[in-house]
């Protein structure tokens, strides 16, 4: 598939008077592209527009962006012209201006200009005597054909160059492309020394490691000979020999493939990912991926971010780019879900969840910034505080903590959390109603809890649920746990004092569990009734003190045992 672009053009160079569509001789601007840009976009391309000739005289090249979010890539060529003076250093310089839409187009890489449309571009002043206007100094728009399967070439291609260089050596150049502004803040360049190819390869290599957002602050001179930074500000710089630039500025020596500067003990999180791609060596995963992790980054350090680049990336990213990215960003990750989840359900109830979520960060990342985008599923965390209190509901939260469950309910229906607030508060009224409301399957697998957890004493309980259903539970449970068991008196005089003396019968199993202590508390309790009780459970009781008796007996021989038998009449 071909990209079509129209561009517009900008010429500049020194003719004689009679030649000028100025009717001036000299250095000036020849011709611009008049209905794609304004006289103050030509004159700040013009300012730019410097080239000083030496004994090499390379092709120089230029990319920066105008004031208007206009685009622009140069070409200076040197000319052996002499004007009528016997004054030699004369330049063509030819301009390539593209829309910001347009630029995004070609991933925001001047390289793709430089490579393949580079025939586009003039040699010399005849040539664009002859194609632009003399009377209005207007040239036309120009159309560029690009190839997108070219553009994967070239990306292929940075990845072959990029294998030459040390991993140190690269995580440096990373550092200061990503760190861009901080160099601009303080009028600093990134100085890049070698023969133009290889200054031009390692500047590749530079654009790599950022996304395209980040290279429109690129900008950069291949050919900076005698040019002066404050006048004329680039982020990167070209010089052919390391000697001719400042020696504060971190310079990259691009034919021995070194850097003069040390690496920075504190990273961004986008560094860090970079880095991380770099030491496994797969350079791949940044040119294709370098976008999406910049947004990544910006959404969790609530930075303004491009929200359909991350949604993009949520979809299509292959799951292991994704968590090697959120692995890079663990910190503000966590420390993202965790101001997410406290505006969601508080500071204390966070506290109980947040490892949780942390532990997510790498085996469910995708969740999670879709969490970060969207929201938090009000169930999903309902649920996950319900699972982090059902394994202790006898602690009972501190005041903050239910205030904040409190207000969490009111944002969702959690029926489980309910009950347990009832539980603290020890709501009896509160508590019936919420269980009435589950259904039977529901209603048991919340009483099981309750009573595996001894987590309410069980004669509240057992007015609160159908007494079946509650009986049925607790005998099966208190038969396996002595704890739940001690609860056994107080519920045979809640089934009493509600007048449910025929239930005691289901009770039997648990009496063969009792020791003689629970026995004799028993029998004070149902001394003191007249009504009838069941004779099952009558002859279960005996059963067990007989045999409680007998083994006291055999145990102490040689003491009087009491018979607790003939003492406990009916």
């Amino acid at each position: 598939m071909m990209i079509i672009i129209k561009a517009a053009q900008h010429i500049y160079g020194n003719v004689e008077k009679e030649f000028s569509p100025n009717k001036v001789g000299g250095f000036q601007t020849l011709f611009y592209t008049k209905a794609l840009l304004t006289e103050e976009e030509s004159e700040e391309i013009e300012e730019r527009l410097v080239y000083h000739q030496s004994d090499t005289n390379p092709v120089k090249w230029l990319f920066f962006s105008l004031a208007t979010e206009k685009i622009v890539v140069t070409r200076i060529v040197p000319l052996a012209d002499v004007d009528q003076f016997g004054r030699v250093g004369s330049y063509l310089a030819n301009s390539i201006i593209l829309s910001l839409e347009d630029f995004n187009k070609v991933g925001c890489n001047p390289f793709i200009i430089f490579d393949l449309v580079a025939k586009r571009y003039l040699e010399n002043t005849s040539r664009a005597l002859e194609i632009g206007d003399a009377k209005s100094a207007n040239i036309d728009e120009i159309t560029l054909e690009i190839d997108e399967e070219n553009l994967k070439i070239m990306e292929k291609e940075i990845v072959s160059e990029v294998q030459k260089w040390d991993t140190e050596e690269l995580k440096k150049i990373s550092h200061y492309t990503v760190n861009v502004l901080e160099l601009k803040d303080k009028r600093e360049a990134l100085v890049f020394s070698g023969t133009p190819g290889q200054i031009t390869n390692a500047l590749k290599i530079a654009f790599m490691f950022v996304p395209g957002k980040i290279r429109l602050n690129c900008s950069f001179d291949t050919y900076f000979h005698e040019c002066n930074l404050v006048g004329t500000y680039f982020w990167a710089i070209g010089y052919p020999e390391v000697s001719e630039a400042a020696p504060h500025l971190p310079i990259v020596d691009a034919a021995q493939k070194k850097i003069t500067a040390e690496l920075p003990y504190d990273v961004s999180p986008y560094e860090k990912w970079v880095y991380d791609c770099i030491t496994r060596q797969e350079f791949l995963e940044i040119v294709l991926h370098n976008s999406a992790a910049w947004e990544l980054q910006e959404l969790l350090l609530d930075n303004p971010f491009d929200e359909q680049i991350i949604r993009d990336a949520l979809s299509h990213l292959p799951a292991n780019s994704l968590q090697q990215i959120s692995k890079a960003y663990y910190t503000p990750l966590v420390r993202k879900i965790n101001k997410r989840l406290e505006e969601t359900i508080g500071i204390k109830l966070t506290s109980r969840v947040i490892d949780r979520f942390s532990s997510d960060s790498n085996r469910q990342p995708k969740r999670l910034f879709y969490a970060l985008l969207d929201g938090f599923d009000l169930e999903e965390l309902a649920d996950e505080l319900y699972d982090n209190f059902k394994g202790k509901i006898k602690d009972k939260p501190d005041r903050q903590e239910i205030i904040e469950l409190q207000a969490f309910l009111k944002k969702t229906k959690h029926d489980y959390l309910d009950i347990f607030l009832a539980v603290w508060y020890e709501d009896d009224a509160a508590l019936s109603k919420h269980l009435d409301q589950l259904p039977d399957t529901s209603s048991r697998e919340i009483v099981e809890l309750l009573v595996k957890e001894s987590s309410i004493p069980m004669d509240r309980l057992i007015s609160a649920v159908k007494i079946d259903v509650f009986l049925k539970i607790f005998v099966n449970y208190s038969q396996s746990d002595a704890k739940i068991r001690t609860h056994l008196p107080d519920l045979i005089k809640k089934l009493i004092k509600i007048k449910q003396y025929e239930k005691l019968a289901e009770l039997c199993p648990v009496v063969n569990q009792l020791d003689i202590k629970q026995v004799k508390t028993i029998k004070k309790i149902l001394e003191k009734q007249a009504q009838k009780l069941p004779e099952e459970f009558i002859k279960s009781l005996n059963d067990r003190l007989a045999f409680l008796t007998e083994s006291t007996k055999t145990k102490n021989s040689k003491g009087p045992v009491k018979n607790f038998l003939k003492k406990f009449k009916f």
